[in-house]
Order: structure tokens, then C-alpha cells, then sequence
């Protein structure tokens, strides 16, 4: 179950020593995003209300045990903290190999996506809005500046940070049936990129689904 979220009010006395007792939520930072969104809104309503409907549906279905964060747009944000992945009883390997399964949907009737993925440290279950669940740290902006890499990304493609790869890695070592994850051989780096606001580079690997 995710971590308790804090409403951030002014008016609670004892805020400050609710944020001192805060403690982060390591986990994995997921943005899922519909590929030439702006042209297809330029066809019939029904077209692309489907099309976007099919894709988080798709989405989604991978992630049963998990629900998305938020939708920003023609995005979906996952926050899975570590104690839910362990808890669901899947490895940080499953967790890749159903992100590159999205991104190598290629059904007509879903839109082509591309996803950035990284393993988080400093966030906390933090929420400036009432009964709202969202995140707030340094690592979630981390995390989405991965989406502004050069060269960037493309349809189809994924990008994961050093910290999830390492997981991932660690995972498919361990694995027994290895031929059940071709996904984690696409994967190809390490890209180092330097991100605006973050003072160290990020180091990342990029798969084409």
C-alpha cells in the first residue's frame, strides 16, 4: 500500500513536526506518453478519444497491482514504491520488461508511445491539494528530465536511468529463464546528459521496442 500522503496546510499546528517525521519513498518513477498526441487531435473527436483511451487502457493493464499517479495530459505518471514491487511479488526485471511490452504495442488502434523510467530516492508522499496522493523530491524531477535527453527520444523507444538499470541487471542475473526477457538484451549504453536544474549528470540506457 503507498505511503500516507501529508497535506501540506498552513493552518495545521503541528505541520512542522509532521514534515520532520517525513520519510521517503524510494520507488520507481514511471511517465508513459502517447506519441504524436497534437496531430492526432486533428482528426474526428471520436478517433482520438478512443485512441487515447486504448492506450492507458493498455497501460494499465500491465500494471494491475498498480495504480497511475496521475495524467498529465497525454502522460501517464506511476510512482511504484519499492515496498509495493516487493509486495506484489514482482522483480524490478518484470517491472522493464512490461514498460518495453507498452512500448512495443503496435496495435492500429493504440497510439505509439515513449517512456522514461528511473529508481528514486529523496521523494516524499508529500500533497499541496486536498485528497489528492502525489509525490514531491528532487528524484521525481530528475526522473522526468530524462524525457528532455539529446538526442531525444523517439516512437517506441525507452529510456531508463543507471539506478533502475542496476536493478534491473541485478534481476535478470538472477533469473532462471533469461530467454523470457529479450527486452533487457535491446537495452543498450550507458548515455551520459547533463540536465537542466541537476547538478550531476545523468547517466541512462535506451531500448528500441
Amino acid at each position: 500500500m503507498p505511503a500516507q500522503t501529508l497535506l501540506v496546510d498552513a493552518a495545521d499546528c503541528d505541520l512542522k513536526n509532521k514534515v520532520d517525521a517525513l520519510a521517503t519513498v524510494p520507488g520507481y518513477c514511471i511517465f508513459i506518453d502517447i506519441v504524436g498526441s497534437t496531430e492526432m487531435k486533428q482528426a474526428s473527436i471520436y478517433r482520438w478519444i478512443a485512441l487515447v483511451y486504448n492506450c492507458f487502457s493498455d497501460a494499465n493493464s500491465f500494471f494491475a497491482l498498480h495504480k497511475p499517479l496521475k495524467g498529465i495530459g497525454d502522460e501517464l505518471m506511476f510512482y511504484i514504491e519499492d515496498q509495493d514491487l516487493v509486495a506484489s511479488g514482482e522483480s524490478p526485471l518484470q517491472l522493464y520488461d512490461a514498460l518495453y511490452q507498452i512500448a512495443n504495442n503496435r496495435r492500429v488502434d493504440c497510439p505509439p508511445t515513449k517512456i522514461v523510467a528511473a529508481h528514486c530516492c529523496s521523494v516524499y508522499p508529500i500533497a499541496f491539494l486536498p485528497d489528492v496522493r502525489d509525490l514531491y523530491g528532487i528524484d521525481v524531477d530528475r526522473a522526468a528530465r530524462l524525457k528532455a535527453i539529446d538526442p531525444k527520444l523517439e516512437s517506441r523507444q525507452m529510456l531508463i536511468d543507471s539506478r533502475m538499470y542496476e536493478r534491473v541487471k541485478s534481476s535478470y542475473d538472477k533469473t532462471q529463464n533469461k530467454e523470457q526477457f529479450e527486452s533487457f538484451e535491446k537495452l543498450v549504453g550507458p548515455e551520459t546528459f547533463l540536465a537542466k536544474g541537476i547538478p550531476d549528470p545523468i547517466v541512462a540506457y535506451r531500448a528500441n521496442a
